[in-house]
């Protein structure tokens, strides 16, 4: 593989994860406002603490739906126990049981987006996996850990690539 925003991420894992029931916030965005996440996660933060059913303390941003040419919907959601329960404006979002590259990201949270350009535009092209696209698939995962300070940026982070 190439030199380039490559070198600065570690290596994946490959791990199957269970399925898991997220309550949320979503938003549409396009590579041009995909800058407006964060007010979505400051907009869904004072619900996440009230909600029933809640399961532990990590967090999930998902890459739910892509809408060519250059739209996605995005979530950022907890896990929960089931949906039943999930007030409004809260959705719910089911991430099926599924087999998943798992990029550790281990830099600030601003740095995210340049392991995301690494995994994609280089890693993932020069790899021999393929991507899992069918239906209800998301398009990937970001796992902020229980340990994840979102006012200091810092913490578990990880990108979840769905593989078939």
């Amino acid at each position: 593989m190439k030199e380039g925003l490559i070198s600065r991420i570690e290596a994946p894992r490959v791990e199957r994860r269970e399925g898991r029931i997220l309550a949320g916030m979503r938003g549409r965005y396009s590579m041009k406002t995909a800058g407006e996440i964060p007010a979505q996660w400051k907009q869904f933060a004072p619900y996440i603490g009230k909600l029933e059913g809640k399961v532990g303390k990590a967090a999930y941003g998902v890459t739910a739906k892509q809408i060519p040419p250059d739209k996605f919907d995005y979530v950022s959601g907890v896990e929960v126990t089931d949906r039943e329960r999930i007030p409004a404006p809260l959705m719910s979002l089911t991430l099926p049981a599924q087999k998943y590259l798992i990029f550790p990201h281990r830099d600030h949270l601003s740095k995210l987006k340049d392991t995301i350009m690494a995994i994609w535009g280089e890693w993932l092209p020069a790899s021999n996996y393929k991507v899992a696209t069918e239906e209800g698939v998301p398009g990937m995962v970001e796992y902020y850990g229980e340990d994840f300070d979102p006012v200091t940026g810092l913490g578990t982070m990880e990108l979840w690539i769905p593989i078939e």
